[in-house]
């Protein structure tokens, strides 16, 4: 095994993976990281996970766009100035992983909806940044060092608790935190709002 790799568990999820990578790593950190997903190459909505990659990988696929990278860049849903609402009121009571896959109920995050749990769990961002910024789906996005240890590591531990609380046999099913950290990543990590088409707030609508 690559010394540089780190060997996890499958939980099911990116959050475990991007939150275990940055809490492993936040003293040694590459200057960007891109976190991606393990279904890359799902052919759902026109591949759209792999165009995600593809948009993101854009502004670092030379030298010179590394060396300017602003610090985050992200697809936020199916268009490059997709605007994706953050919706404060969203909970999720039961999940279904596919179009036609069985429903199944949520485990429950430990605070809720998630306006409530953005505050509790993410430091020193407002609601009104959130709204401001908006979400992205499908968590693919490169980001530097900088804009993670803007916040301490101790945050991210947190939220690793947070997610792992769904892992064990007694909270089987999606984790609803999972969710709402899914929603997160944009409010955390972007500085300013590019300019935005209004899609529909919900994924999948």
């Amino acid at each position: 095994q690559d010394p540089r790799c780190l060997r996890i568990h499958n939980f099911g999820g990116e959050e475990y993976a991007y939150l275990t990578h940055i809490t492993h790593f936040y003293d040694d950190l590459a200057p960007i990281t891109i976190f991606t997903l393990g279904s890359i190459y799902d052919h759902g909505w026109h591949w759209l996970k792999c165009r995600k990659l593809n948009f993101v990988l854009s502004y670092l696929d030379s030298p010179e766009k590394r060396q300017s990278f602003s610090g985050f860049a992200t697809m936020a849903h199916q268009k490059p100035d997709s605007f994706m609402e953050f919706e404060g009121y969203f909970k999720l009571d039961r999940y279904r992983n596919h179009a036609g896959g069985t429903v199944t109920d949520s485990c429950r995050a430990s605070v809720r909806p998630l306006e409530k749990w953005f505050e509790t769990f993410i430091y020193n961002v407002s609601l009104k940044k959130a709204r401001h910024t908006g979400v992205l789906y499908n968590p693919i996005f490169a980001v530097s060092r900088e804009r993670i240890r803007q916040y301490p590591k101790s945050m991210y531990e947190r939220l690793l608790r947070e997610i792992l609380r769904c892992t064990s046999k007694a909270h089987e099913g999606v984790a609803e935190a999972g969710h709402y950290l899914e929603r997160a990543w944009k409010p955390m990590f972007e500085s300013d709002m590019p300019d935005a088409i209004k899609c529909s707030g919900h994924f999948g609508q």
